[in-house]
């Protein structure tokens, strides 16, 4: 939906352009960490058992219309199997 005048649109990518790179990564991690936080908020603390557990579910409902149930499957496998997750 696009339902911004341009004239708007085009000032505020110009404040965007205006900062450093650097702001600008730490703006998209800032929004990156809101979104996950607003994730795990909504998954109920009966649905898992360990934080591997929790990182699943966090990456299925981040993820779950990126990959096909086979791809899913297979990463979920690798997060498991990864020595960090043991």
């Amino acid at each position: 939906m696009r339902d911004t005048p341009p004239a708007v649109d085009a000032m505020y990518r110009e404040l965007l352009l205006s900062r450093t790179p650097a702001d600008r990564v730490r703006m998209a991690a800032g929004m990156y960490d809101a979104a996950k936080a607003i994730i795990r908020a909504g998954i109920p603390d009966d649905c898992w058992e360990t934080e591997v557990d929790l990182r699943i579910e966090v990456f299925r409902r981040f993820y779950r219309q990126d990959f096909s149930a086979e791809e899913m499957a297979r990463i979920i496998e690798g997060l498991r199997k990864h020595p960090r997750n043991r």
